[in-house]
């Protein structure tokens, strides 16, 4: 995984628009982590940090099974 907000950031970008090319749509709130945007964040790195939210809620619930 990316070691700095920045370069997650980067990655999902490249990847989202790939993705949304294939699609035909921008598909801006349908990726896995979107669930965990927060779009009213004043942060540059927003998907970014929706990916690191997922992977926590994710690692949380695991350790409750």
């Amino acid at each position: 995984m990316e070691r700095t907000n920045k370069d997650l950031q980067n990655t999902l970008d490249i990847n989202k628009w790939i993705e949304s090319e294939k699609a035909g749509r921008d598909l801006c709130g349908e990726m896995d982590y979107c669930a965990y945007c927060r779009m009213n964040e004043d942060y540059v790195y927003t998907c970014a940090r929706a990916v690191r939210r997922m992977l926590i809620a994710e690692r949380k619930a695991k350790a409750q099974k």
